[in-house]
């Protein structure tokens, strides 16, 4: 049951369209994300033949915990009405991450049995004929069932290591050239640097005879470069990343230690714009538009020591007991991560996939 529960949660959540809330998109599914993170919970303490601290690694659980006692300080004393719930348009708050770690640790106990590749096959297929059937945003970029472009290609980019690793040749290149084909519907830039790493990253690893580590490590200084890309962007008024990762910088610099509080982001860019006097705060900003920036302004040095310990320690087991699959697919949602508002898809695939660091 835990495994039907997590394969719904990294396949099928995605597909879910609800009339309710701000958003039929991303709300509906954070709500069912929650509730069926705590189905899960329930399922893994009934069904779990035995349960023991040991089974958990070390490190996993004082990480773990440093979060859950870094939240509940914020809850304390950096209480804000998004702080618990988060904001009404993506309930990213103190609550989701409690479950997110539930979800993670709960992830290590067990390496996921693979879906058939043609199941990959059809999500992507299935997100093509929604992303045509569903109209694209404001901008004519394409949105599928995630609502989001961005998101979209973060789906995908997840997708198709599963289907690369898993299904048949002729499979692979149809389905590689529609996850190809939809980022470019997108627009996502980085949707399409994800894929263009991870690309490299599966043809060193099955053409070339260096060692899974040197790979990973040039991943890693690829995706670093790619970070210099925002900052050659010509002047722009709105969603500016320069301007909002600046803003963020700042703003973490004035609570330093433990930051603003989980899930007050929005409240900690909007004060820092109207100090900066940027553009920023003209704007409806409640992301930092890079996951690790976020971390910094809501929970400080402290927080993203903690996520940055988290990542290396993951991907260095991952590297240990040779899980190409694992390696690519976190790559890229790294990657996509790094550029763009976190959606609650591309977070249930990251905390998974810190998860499968410690099986």
């Amino acid at each position: 049951m835990p495994e039907l529960i997590i394969s719904f949660l990294l396949f099928f959540l995605p597909l879910i369209i609800l009339p309710f809330g701000i958003s039929p998109f991303e709300i509906p599914k954070v709500i069912i994300a929650e509730i069926s993170i705590q189905a899960l919970l329930v399922c893994f303490l009934l069904f779990s033949k035995k349960i023991e601290v040991k089974n958990f690694n070390p490190l996993f659980l004082v990480i773990s915990l440093g979060f859950l006692i870094l939240s509940i300080i914020h809850l304390l004393f950096f209480n804000q009405p998004t702080t618990f719930f988060g904001n009404s348009f993506r309930l990213q708050g103190v609550f989701l991450l409690w479950n997110l770690i539930i979800l993670s640790l709960i992830s290590s106990q067990f390496k996921l049995k693979t879906l058939p590749s043609y199941i990959f096959f059809g999500l992507i297929l299935f997100e093509l004929l929604a992303s045509l059937a569903i109209s694209p945003n404001l901008n004519n970029r394409a949105i599928g069932t995630l609502g989001e472009p961005n998101a979209l290609a973060s789906f995908l980019i997840f997708l198709w290591p599963f289907l690369l690793f898993n299904a048949k040749k002729s499979l692979k290149i149809i389905g590689s050239l529609l996850v190809l084909g939809l980022v470019i519907l997108t627009g996502s830039r980085s949707g399409l640097i994800g894929l263009g790493i991870e690309g490299i990253f599966y043809l060193l690893i099955r053409l070339s005879k260096l060692k899974q580590n040197l790979v990973v490590l040039l991943s890693f200084v690829l995706i670093i470069l790619s970070l210099v890309l925002p900052f050659l962007e010509g002047f722009k008024v709105y969603e500016s990343r320069k301007e909002i990762w600046q803003t963020s910088l700042t703003a973490g610099a004035i609570s330093p230690i433990l930051g603003w509080g989980f899930g007050n982001t929005q409240i900690a860019i909007s004060q820092t714009s109207k100090i900066l006097g940027n553009n920023v705060q003209y704007q409806f900003v409640d992301s930092s538009h890079n996951f690790l920036l976020d971390f910094w302004l809501q929970a400080g040095v402290v927080g993203l020591v903690l996520v940055i310990l988290l990542i290396l320690q993951v991907i260095q087991n991952l590297i240990k007991n040779k899980k190409a699959l694992e390696i690519m697919a976190l790559l890229g949602v790294i990657i996509v991560m790094l550029f763009n508002p976190v959606s609650i898809v591309t977070l249930i695939a990251f905390w998974w996939l810190i998860g499968q660091g410690f099986v």
